[in-house]
């Protein structure tokens, strides 16, 4: 049973009516005119943010509190909210929307789809502790992506992807079918063209495609820690120790209530 103070704490969130994700972050100005923000080749940043990582739906009520919602969480939907984020030259306007349209669909299927969607909606934020969303979808832009002068953007789409397809070896074998004069494996050229003519003017939707084709492949994808979301561990806190004290009570009530027992015999 969910404590008084718990349904409080429900009526008065700032909730969307369908439990939707909506950020309204500033618009990032990182690149100049005449640039193009790209996956990076930086070989620092390459150690540690060319491969995407995530945590998939956060806890959300469903787990956390017995009874409040059907337990299915759209993962699917979160990992690919995440990826998105990280993809550079996507906007958080476009990520929210295919998470949220990704999430109708999940929970028409659902046997309870209300509560499958309040529960999503009921789920902490998949950035780490200490940001926002926006602030994560900046950072993330920022760590993994570099400002591209528009006439090397066919040369640098071309370097990224093989190197995107470098990160598992089966797949880079599948891929790469020539030899460079250092040795290292390439598209080929007519591979080139094919990819130029239909991916040069949406890079983003590229390297979104691609990751998503792999998302299961953990040379492409990782998880991460999930984050701390303090506000929920506070707000499930007080309604443990609100729980506690109402049952506390009751058990007082009946105590009181009780009849002695030698008074009854008499009667």
């Amino acid at each position: 049973m969910l404590s008084r103070f718990f349904l409080l704490e429900l009526i008065n969130a700032d909730f969307d009516p369908n439990f939707h994700k909506k950020n309204d972050c500033p618009a990032l100005k990182i690149c100049n005119e005449g640039e193009v923000l790209l996956k990076t080749l930086d070989e620092e940043k390459l150690k540690n943010h060319f491969r995407h990582s995530v945590i998939g739906c956060p806890p959300s009520g469903a787990e956390v509190i017995p009874g409040l919602g059907s337990g299915n969480t759209p993962d699917k939907c979160c990992r690919a909210r995440e990826i998105c984020y990280q993809t550079c030259g996507m906007t958080v306007a476009r990520c929210d929307k295919e998470y949220n349209d990704c999430q109708d669909k999940f929970c028409s299927k659902d046997a309870n789809p209300g509560m499958c969607a309040f529960s999503a909606g009921m789920a902490g934020p998949m950035a780490p502790s200490g940001l926002n969303e926006c602030e994560y979808f900046a950072q993330e832009q920022d760590l993994r992506c570099d400002c591209v002068p528009k006439g090397k953007l066919e040369e640098h789409l071309i370097k990224s992807l093989e190197l995107f397809y470098s990160q598992d070896p089966i797949i880079q074998k599948e891929k790469l079918t020539e030899e460079g004069d250092d040795g290292r494996l390439l598209l080929s050229d007519d591979a080139k063209d094919k990819i130029l003519e239909k991916w040069q003017t949406k890079p983003a939707d590229l390297f979104y495609t691609l990751t998503m084709k792999y998302v299961k492949n953990s040379a492409f994808v990782g998880n991460r820690e999930k984050p701390i979301d303090s506000k929920m561990e506070e707000m499930l806190k007080r309604m443990q120790e609100e729980n506690k004290r109402e049952a506390d009570e009751r058990k007082q009530h009946r105590e009181e209530e009780e009849e002695d027992p030698e008074e009854r015999m008499e009667l």
